[in-house]
């Protein structure tokens, strides 16, 4: 597990002039604290942040990475501590990002996510040789993939594709497929039955003219791939693998695992080919190839994930985002629903009952939106029924194995009714109907505690 951004803060001398520095465990906030060894793997990238001792106001920013983590104990005030001891690798001096202007800050590590990045315009580069972008449903994982291959296609950085793509996601889009066309990129899905024959090479039969059964040796997706890479050196090519988890990663991928490794590629310094077992050719994967995957976390942890995938692949998590619902009207409604605190409030009663990997994400409300001629975002009502009833319902059921008293507890529908028949296991004639009144959907936040009340 990887986060896109840390953020640093610290009151004492300045980054730029630190080398190694260490921080008490007591020091990494929220998830981090519990977590950290899973998130914290070399080069990091980080946003390091001098704060003033008695104001705590931040001062400077800088951007780099922290690498090189050990663990030690150390004796402070006649107490033993756990501390972490990390190199510090400052690559340039940036603007305090505006969310952070004149707050007060407490030293400390925090997880950034990629919004509040987005939003700073802080500098992104071209995504990693091998990546997979995972989160629970509807999170944009594939919205995502597609747009981080564009930008490696374009050799553009990646935030000016997600930039471009909320002006015309049209227009990407067109790109897109006219990259699918020419062969810059491909797109496949991985399952259960998907084998090294579909990816690499396989011999296939076939009935030749005299009737008789022949086999000849047919190349995968990946090599096909591979060739044109390397007949092409001087452009990037990227192959999306949607739900790389559903695969049997060591008998898709074979000897390639190792081959994919940024320094095992061809040219590189540790570079390495292998005999492929059908054609017997000398087989190796150039760098101007990128893997994208994505992964949904409420099928597979990502802790279950092959080990030898897991070391060779860098980790991007998006989670739902429900300020990106924020100012988006239900039109028709009687009465003003809020979409933000709605998700929020689902989500942690989600989480209440099960974990963050199962919570719901904001695409299944965003591929209803749409725009006026003003610039209103909005949705009706009935499209709000249909979320509920085709999406949303659908995956508690999944999540909660059909327990109709814990979808209750999640909607907040146990004397209501709205949702789920009482009594009975099957939704209400009003929601198959698509016609739920607001109220309905502004009871399952109503009563929720602190729904929308976001801290840093």
């Amino acid at each position: 597990m990887r986060a896109k951004y840390l953020m640093i803060t610290h009151w004492e001398g300045h980054w730029d002039e630190i080398d190694r520095t260490y921080y008490s465990i007591n020091m990494l906030k929220g998830e981090l604290r519990k977590k950290y060894k899973e998130y914290l793997e070399n080069n990091v990238p980080t946003i390091f942040i001098k704060i003033d001792r008695k104001t705590k106001i931040p001062q400077k920013a800088w951007r780099g990475t922290v690498s090189d983590f050990e663990e030690k104990e150390e004796e402070k005030g006649g107490k033993k501590k756990k501390c972490i001891y990390f190199s510090v690798n400052i690559e340039e001096e940036i603007p305090i990002p505006k969310k952070y202007e004149g707050r007060r800050l407490r030293e400390g590590w925090y997880l950034i996510s990629e919004y509040e990045i987005l939003e700073e315009k802080v500098p992104k580069r071209l995504p990693p040789l091998n990546l997979i972008l995972y989160g629970p449903p509807g999170t944009g994982k594939t919205y995502y993939a597609i747009s981080y291959a564009i930008a490696i296609v374009e050799n553009r950085p990646v935030d000016e594709i997600l930039e471009e793509s909320i002006k015309s996601r049209d227009k990407v889009l067109e790109r897109y497929k006219e990259y699918l066309k020419n062969g810059q990129i491909v797109f496949t899905t991985f399952h259960p039955s998907y084998s090294y024959e579909d990816f690499i090479e396989g011999l296939k039969a076939k009935v030749n003219e005299n009737g008789q059964v022949v086999y000849y040796i047919e190349n995968g997706i990946f090599k096909e791939l591979v060739k044109r890479a390397k007949d092409n050196p001087d452009k990037n090519y990227v192959i999306i693998i949607d739900e790389i988890n559903r695969g049997n990663i060591p008998s898709i991928f074979g000897e390639l695992i190792t081959l994919i490794e940024e320094d095992k590629r061809e040219g590189m310094s540790n570079a390495i080919s292998v005999k492929l077992p059908y054609s017997k050719e000398d087989f190796s994967v150039p760098s101007n190839l990128y893997i994208l995957g994505t992964m949904n976390t409420a099928d597979r942890s990502i802790v279950l994930l092959d080990t030898a995938l897991r070391r060779r692949f860098e980790f991007e998590e998006l989670m739902p985002k429900p300020d990106l619902l924020r100012g988006i009207k239900v039109i028709d409604a009687e009465k003003e629903i809020k979409l933000e605190k709605l998700l929020e409030c689902l989500n942690k009663r989600i989480e209440e009952h099960l974990d963050r990997n199962k919570t719901i994400g904001h695409a299944y409300f965003l591929s209803f939106v749409k725009e006026d001629l003003s610039g209103q975002k909005y949705l009706t009502l009935k499209d709000l029924n249909k979320i509920f009833k085709n999406k949303i319902i659908p995956l508690l059921q999944e999540y909660f194995y059909d327990d109709w008293d814990k979808i209750r507890e999640v909607l907040d529908d146990k004397n209501t009714g709205y949702f789920i028949e009482k009594d009975r296991s099957r939704i209400s004639s009003k929601l198959d109907e698509l016609s739920l009144p607001a109220e309905a959907f502004i009871n399952i936040y109503q009563n929720c505690e602190n729904a929308g009340n976001n801290q840093v």
